[in-house]
């Protein structure tokens, strides 16, 4: 059926259907799921707004953190003891010592329980009894590729 004759079938009245509820557990998982791409994303301009920081930190504050990985200098910073006063480079650390913080704050909402997942468990469970579409993709069952 084309648009044209589906829009004719509504407006003619040959053709109804009901509204789709937005209560239930698609709405609880979408509204989950949205909550999380937002945690993403803020994380994500979290760790941007430390390297743009960076840029223009004093050099003895790069030089400290140009090395190591990006967990591992979050961390030096999270860890990092400004002395209170506001001049360079203090400022710049007590700057990149709360984006830091607020960096591991991102990162246990992300990484913590995933209730979405449990949910959708819930409402299409695994008929193969593994795997399957919400697990890590070890699914044994019949359509799996392994």
């Amino acid at each position: 059926m084309d648009a044209h004759a589906a829009a004719t079938a509504v407006f003619s009245g040959h053709a109804s259907g009901t509204t789709k509820s937005r209560n239930g557990i698609v709405e609880a998982i979408r509204a989950l799921r949205v909550v999380r791409k937002s945690a993403v994303k803020a994380r994500t301009q979290t760790i941007n707004q430390i390297r743009s920081l960076m840029v223009t930190a004093p050099s003895a504050l790069r030089g400290k953190l140009r090395g190591p990985h990006t967990a591992v200098f979050i961390d030096t910073l999270a860890r990092a003891r400004p002395t209170g006063d506001l001049t360079d480079p203090s400022a710049a650390t007590t700057a990149m010592r709360r984006l830091a913080r607020r960096f591991h704050a991102l990162q246990q909402e992300i990484k913590g329980p995933r209730p979405a997942w449990t949910l959708t468990a819930v409402a299409e469970p695994d008929p193969s009894g593994g795997g399957g579409p919400w697990s890590d993709g070890a699914s044994t069952g019949p359509m799996s590729t392994a």
